[in-house]
This record gives structure tokens, C-alpha cells and sequence, in this order.
């Protein structure tokens, strides 16, 4: 879903008087008033390099911060899975989680960038992204905590009742021993 946020070109639509002026992404702009090009452009190759949009600049800035969180997260949740576990894995799966909670939330910031002062900005369909990353990233966090253990966490464990199991099974076994002499 991150990756959706990214790289989607439809985040806001931008109006003014009633006519769509385009819509826009984090990184990418669709002009289209523009008959010549039809596909997404490269927000930094129309932008004015005078103008320094410090909420755009932090939306953009937050949604690669998540990506990386996320990746992270994903990372270790597949190594406690299916691999081994990792050092410390329940708290950096924490920390990861919130992380792009917070990222993600700050996504939002776009709504007071410069662009929307300009223009009326309406949710485009790529919002729906942010509302379902949001969505996904604090279902995979809940049940982060209450995962079963790893394939390898659980043989260890099952090795080590069949040790315990033993232990009790032989000292009964002496003490039926004792009692009956």
C-alpha cells in the first residue's frame, strides 16, 4: 500500500471555479488541460524552484519514511516466520509500527501546502491509498503481538517439555521405587 502512496498521481484533485486544473500526487502531477501528454509527470520538473512548500516537503518526506518502517516491519515479521527471530524482534516490531502510524498520519500535512491555497483540493481516488495503508499498517501491528511463534521457536519449546516431561517421569519412577522397598 506504501508504494501505492508513492507513486500515485491522483492523491488531490486540484479545482479552482469549478473546472479540474489536474490532479496530483506526492511526486507525480497529471495536467489535463495538457493535450500533449496524457500521463503523469515528474512533480520536479514542472515545480518553481523558488517556491519551498514546507508541508508538501514533509508529506513527501513522511510517505519514504513509512515505506522504509514498513519494510522494516515486513522484514522482521518474515524472519520470525519463517526464518529465525531476530534479536529484539517484539520491540522493533513495536517501534516500526508506530513509526509508520506517525508517518503515515503526517501524510496528511498535504492539505495545508501551499498548492491547496492556490486551488480547491479535493480527495482524489489516491487518498483511498492513505486510508487503507493506515488501515493495514495498524492491523499488521495489533496482530504483530499476538502472532504464534516461529517453526523454529516452537521446536525448541517442544524439545524443551520433552525434557521437562522426562525429568518428572524419571524422579516418579524413584519415588515409586523408594516406596515400594
Amino acid at each position: 500500500m506504501n508504494s501505492l502512496l508513492v507513486t500515485s498521481c491522483d492523491i488531490l484533485e486540484l479545482q479552482a471555479g469549478g473546472i479540474q486544473y489536474g490532479t496530483m500526487g506526492l511526486f507525480k502531477f497529471n495536467n489535463p488541460l495538457d493535450e500533449s501528454s496524457t500521463a503523469c509527470v515528474d512533480i520536479t520538473s514542472i515545480a518553481d524552484r523558488d517556491i519551498e512548500d514546507n508541508a508538501f516537503l514533509c508529506s513527501k518526506i513522511s510517505s519514504l519514511i513509512s515505506l522504509g518502517f514498513g519494510s522494516i516491519v515486513f522484514i522482521y515479521l518474515f524472519f520470525k516466520q519463517c526464518i529465525v527471530p531476530l534479536p529484539r524482534s517484539g520491540l522493533i516490531l513495536d517501534i516500526g509500527s508506530a513509526g509508520v502510524q506517525i508517518s503515515l498520519s503526517l501524510v496528511h500535512v498535504l492539505w495545508i501546502s501551499e498548492i491547496c491555497d492556490a486551488y480547491t483540493c479535493v480527495n482524489g481516488q489516491g487518498i483511498w491509498y492513505l486510508i487503507a495503508a493506515q488501515g493495514a499498517w495498524l492491523i499488521v501491528g495489533c496482530c504483530s503481538r499476538c502472532m504464534r511463534d516461529g517453526p523454529r521457536e516452537n521446536k525448541d519449546k517442544h524439545h524443551d517439555d520433552d525434557d521437562v516431561e522426562e525429568e518428572e517421569y524419571v524422579e516418579d519412577d524413584d519415588r515409586a521405587f523408594k516406596e515400594e522397598r
